[in-house]
């Protein structure tokens, strides 16, 4: 009877602190596992949203392309340096109309459109948002 072949595993090395690696083995002990299987079992969780943040990362830049292409067409004499100034002022538009709390100036700086906003806070208003039109 013909044996079946083990399929190979990959090698991954992670060079980390001592105080790291104590606290994942305190972990993995408490959970039956060791070191190497508690990782296992991190990555396992966790890879469903990485892989989910990545698509939604390729699904922004087809966006950000079509907002690209739509600029260039409509301001056809502009260096495209001064795309990033409309863009941010495009995605802080799309971000705060909704919302109150929040003073809309469409003519703001980078500063403005990452600084200063409370994402916590934007996440509880849509929240209730949401449980209120429900």
């Amino acid at each position: 009877m013909a044996r079946k072949k083990a399929l190979k595993s990959g090698v991954l090395t992670l060079r980390i602190p001592p105080d790291l690696h104590e606290d994942l083995a305190v972990a993995a002990a408490g959970l039956g596992l060791d070191v190497t299987g508690l990782i296992r079992l991190m990555i396992r969780r966790s890879l469903p949203h990485f892989q989910l943040e990545a698509r939604l990362i390729a699904l922004q830049a087809e966006e950000a392309l079509g907002l690209l292409d739509k600029w260039r067409q409509e301001n056809p004499s502009r260096p495209i340096r001064e795309f990033w100034g409309d863009y941010y002022r495009h995605q802080k538009t799309v971000w705060v109309k909704d919302l109150t709390g929040i003073s809309f100036n469409p003519q703001f700086g980078l500063d403005e459109a990452f600084g200063g906003i409370d994402l916590e806070q934007v996440a509880r208003e849509i929240k209730m948002r949401t449980e209120a039109g429900a």
